[in-house]
């Protein structure tokens, strides 16, 4: 057991004298008082807290609504030129099956169906609506593959939830499910491509939520840039060939 008496505390080199009056004023000092908080005074900071944060999270939506009116100011000013951007893009052969084929992201879940197809695109439009809600749109030339000339999914949100309706890819020549196939007959069923392909984001969009995003907010925007980093990769690669 350990004394807590201030004789522990003094250097030994004092006086007997200065011992004496320490050692008086230590014992005539009232004692420390423990303080204790009551639990309404809790209560009382914690609802202080809560006001706090209510006004923490006003300044963050008046915060979130000028990004959103700045996002839409710029938004328009972009517009006209993605416009002439797409013109330009129109007479430039497979220019959109390059945007998606270098894209980091989407280049990589591309199968061999996917880059056969985006061959016959001609167009990507982005349209953008009231309370977030957008739709993608890909349009397409003649083609073996399926009869629109273009597929779209609308996309709306709701108080944070999504909601996606895709049109219906018309298959050309294909075997529907259950349809007993021919001897030899090597052509794949609706389902087995719509397994494989990107485009089963039209059938199932809520499922590709995220490529439809990134097809907004990336593939569109970016499509020029994009593009032409890739010329500057080939030309690179050509260097390095010589």
């Amino acid at each position: 057991h350990r004394s807590s008496s201030p004789l522990l505390f003094l250097p030994v080199y004092l006086s007997p004298v200065f011992r004496c009056r320490f050692l008086s004023a230590a014992a005539m000092a009232p004692a420390a008082k423990k303080s204790k908080v009551s639990a309404s005074d809790v209560q009382s900071h914690i609802n202080d807290l809560e006001r706090i944060n209510e006004q923490l999270l006003e300044i963050d939506q008046d915060l979130a609504a000028e990004i959103k009116a700045v996002q839409e100011k710029y938004n328009a000013k972009k517009r006209p030129l993605f416009e002439k951007r797409d013109k330009a893009a129109s007479n430039i052969p497979n220019f959109w099956a390059d945007i998606f084929e270098s894209h980091p992201s989407f280049g990589e879940i591309l199968s061999e169906f996917d880059l056969e197809v985006l061959q016959y695109m001609t167009d990507l439009k982005v349209t953008e609506g009231d309370n977030d809600a957008f739709k993608v749109e890909m349009f397409f030339k003649e083609n073996p593959h399926f009869e629109n000339a273009s597929i779209f999914v609308n996309v709306t949100e709701t108080d944070g939830a999504y909601d996606c309706q895709g049109s219906t890819i018309k298959w050309k020549s294909l075997r529907n499910e259950g349809e007993e196939a021919k001897k030899g007959d090597k052509r794949k069923s609706v389902e087995d491509l719509e397994e494989i392909s990107f485009l089963s984001m039209f059938k199932d969009p809520m499922e590709s939520l995220e490529l439809l995003l990134l097809i907004k907010e990336d593939i569109y925007t970016e499509a020029s840039g994009i593009f032409l980093a890739s010329l500057n990769g080939d030309d690179e690669e050509d260097e390095d060939a010589k």
